[in-house]
């Protein structure tokens, strides 16, 4: 009965997954055309930085009503919220994959409306369940869009996210191919690739939707090391309360707004007992 007892023992997981399943098909179907900058991007370089981001008067029908946000160059910021409220929406304007209506988004000083995409690029890393592995070699799907990796780097990386293990198990080792999407590989490996590639980049600013999603004991302990030895800034969306008071600061978005949580706000919620919603 022991397995069985387990899986009753991870029900509020599978829900949670669901919810979280049924918000991106939702914002996936909703979505409209929007008008992109890429052809503008190009002109200006992006100078080098510390990573410090500051988002003035952010309008997107629907969404934001001139949201405004500063983050300090490596700074862990935590953003809550309920389901559907444009969490990972905020994350896309920030990293300038998707285009305000109106405002601004600037990286240590600029517009990244105005900056090479190249540069932006290399600027800044995201890992989300959204974002697939590739089809291709362990070695690819790890170094993927990093132009100034090593050895010695990749390596450290897999042994800080624990990938030495699975390297070992494939037949190949880390040339050995995987498919697309990752299929055959655990959630827990496929988050720590997503993870490592991000890493491996060097970004100035690493974002991460909800990575620690429907992960192990095991791959969030290896989340954890990661996020901690990144020397720049930190954005991640999370529901786990008790991540969210490990951040340097922690922000609720709510109609539209972002709005500080305090240190007792998060210890409160964090031992409320789960609330499980009907989904219709």
């Amino acid at each position: 009965m022991a397995p069985r007892l387990q899986d009753l023992g991870r029900v509020y997981e599978y829900w949670n997954g669901a919810l979280i399943a049924r918000e991106k098909l939702s914002q996936m179907l909703g979505l409209k055309p929007v008008r992109r900058r890429m052809a503008e991007r190009g002109s200006v370089r992006l100078e080098p930085g510390p990573g410090r981001i500051e988002l003035d008067g952010l309008m997107l029908s629907g969404l934001f009503d001139g949201l405004t946000l500063k983050v300090d160059a490596g700074e862990r910021l935590a953003i809550l919220g309920a389901n559907g409220v444009g969490k990972s929406t905020l994350l896309r304007l920030i990293a300038g994959l998707l285009d305000p209506e109106d405002g601004q988004v600037q990286l240590d000083g600029q517009d990244i409306a105005d900056c090479r995409w190249d540069d932006l690029r290399q600027a800044f890393a995201m890992v989300s369940p959204d974002l697939p592995l590739l089809r291709g070699t362990l070695r690819l799907n790890l170094t993927y869009g990093a132009k100034d990796w090593t050895q010695e780097k990749l390596e450290r990386v897999i042994e800080n996210l624990s990938l030495d293990a699975l390297a070992a198990r494939l037949p190949a080792g880390i040339e050995s191919r995987i498919s697309e999407m990752g299929s055959g590989l655990s959630t827990g490996e496929r988050a720590r690739i997503a993870l490592a590639r991000a890493l491996l980049s060097q970004p100035r600013v690493l974002l991460l939707d909800e990575a620690e999603a429907n992960l192990d004991a095991a791959s969030r302990r290896a989340l954890d090391r990661a996020i901690a030895g990144f020397s720049g800034t930190v954005i991640f969306i999370t529901h786990d309360m008790a991540r969210a008071a490990g951040a340097d600061r922690a922000l609720r978005l709510e109609a539209g707004q972002l709005n500080e949580l305090s240190a007792e706000e998060l210890e409160a919620e964090n031992t409320a007992p789960p609330t499980l919603q009907v989904v219709r």
